[in-house]
């Protein structure tokens, strides 16, 4: 089939060796995108009843017949595995080099299981196969894994790599690429249970598409439209401006998902978000940028670094802990955050947050730190990524947050089935109104 190879890479790290296997065309036509791909091939890989944190439980890495063919937005990495958060299925996808360089390994796909008995790197080179020692890795926050590795092995090589949030099995831990993340779901936490550090990836091959120039010139209409007026406020300052938007619309989560907008007038929120206002990205971006990026950069760029600021990580920081935005604390702490310094332990703004954010405004201040106190959030994302102290607690999620409140003690932290909630309020949405209070 056009687009795609038609094969998959499963790689047992039990007993350190990988086979290849077809995936039969009917699959493409009955599934949608890397997600579906990566969705299929759990379902059929992932035993009943299986423990997320258990050997057999596959990591799935999976791309879509579009990456990889210039049409914008389309290099994502599908990333699918049983949730450690949830206990069902977890995906999560992720704009980055990484799926371009899956792609071109001649696979599109990569199902990994088992557990190894040291930490490791897997090594991918085209179809060749390698395992390499990572014991000199641990510790390391995910971009100076992925710059070690790639001094390791050579240049052209993209990696996933997990801080130590990761290794520690923090349930909502993600995989870094790119300086992106495939997070939300704990799929950082399965990678890290299966000893597994970082997954370097080099290929050379494309796959054939059907029709070279209509495809390029699909992918310039899109392009082009993608640059319009419509997406302009994303260029601009990226998508902090949907702190403003969001309030006006009445979807800001506020106070604990209390209230649905922001206290003040139109001029106020413009003012606030102009107060958190994130920092110009620098370094590289995915060829293939989705309309919320605000900067692009050569191909052969290889460099991890980003200091933007996102709409997750203000609303995180910001109105989800009843904080207005000109806070100076809390925009600190968010510049911080979003500069990537404390990416260190590999852990997404807004499920760690949530939890977070809940037990920093707690009755009982479980956490010392209170809205505005940017140092002490920080010191708390270290405290969960070394499950330390009260971090112990909040490294398994919203769920035991829960169920530890004490007597006395008011409200709890907000999710669903264990995955945090949405990044809009849950009662402008038709579906929850009529459950939510």
């Amino acid at each position: 089939m056009y687009g795609t190879h038609g094969r998959l890479l499963r790689i047992d790290l039990d007993s350190l060796e990988s086979a290849t296997e077809s995936i039969p065309d009917v699959v493409y036509e009955r599934i949608l995108g890397g997600i579906g791909l990566a969705s299929y091939l759990l379902a059929r890989w992932c035993p009943s009843g299986i423990d997320p944190l258990a050997p057999k439980n596959p990591l799935v890495f999976a791309t879509s017949p579009f990456v990889g063919t210039g049409i914008t937005t389309a290099s994502k990495i599908a990333v699918a595995t049983k949730s450690p958060q949830t206990g069902v299925i977890g995906d999560s996808l992720s704009s980055s080099y990484l799926a371009i360089a899956l792609k071109r390994t001649g696979f599109d796909a990569l199902l990994i299981t088992g557990r190894a008995a040291a930490s490791t790197i897997l090594v991918i080179d085209d179809d060749r196969v390698s395992f390499r020692p990572a014991a000199h890795l641990l510790g390391l926050d995910p971009v100076a894994t992925s710059d070690a590795v790639r001094a390791e092995l050579g240049a052209g090589f993209r990696v996933a790599a997990i801080g130590v949030a990761g290794e520690r099995g923090v349930r909502y831990a993600a995989i870094s690429n790119d300086g992106r993340m495939a997070g939300r779901t704990g799929a950082g936490a399965v990678m890290g249970s299966k000893g597994l550090k970082a997954i370097a990836v080099r290929g050379s091959t494309l796959p054939k598409v059907a029709e070279p120039k209509g495809l390029a010139m699909a992918a310039r209409r899109l392009a082009e439209r993608s640059l319009g007026p419509g997406t302009a406020k994303y260029r601009e300052i990226g998508t902090a401006a949907n702190v403003a938007f969001f309030n006006r619309m009445g979807l800001l989560p506020n106070a604990q998902l209390s209230e649905r907008a922001i206290r003040g007038s139109g001029s106020d929120q413009r003012r606030n978000t102009a107060a958190g206002a994130p920092h110009r990205p620098s370094g590289d971006a995915p060829p293939a940028r989705s309309a919320a990026s605000t900067t692009t950069a050569p191909a052969t760029a290889v460099r991890e670094t980003s200091a933007r600021l996102e709409y997750e990580t203000l609303f995180a920081l910001g109105s989800l802990r009843h904080c207005r935005p000109e806070h100076g604390a809390a925009r600190a702490a968010a510049r911080r955050a979003g500069d990537g310094r404390d990416q260190h332990w590999g852990q997404p703004s807004p499920g760690r947050w949530n939890v977070v954010s809940r037990a920093s405004t707690s009755a009982t201040r479980s956490v010392s730190c209170l809205p505005g106190d940017g140092a002490a959030l920080l010191r708390t994302i270290a405290a969960v990524g070394e499950r330390r102290g009260i971090g112990e607690l909040l490294a398994d999620g919203v769920p035991p947050r829960c169920r530890s409140r004490r007597a006395g003690e008011r409200g709890g932290a907000m999710h669903v089935k264990g995955l945090r909630c949405p990044v809009t309020t849950p009662a402008s949405c038709k579906r929850w109104r009529s459950v939510w209070p």
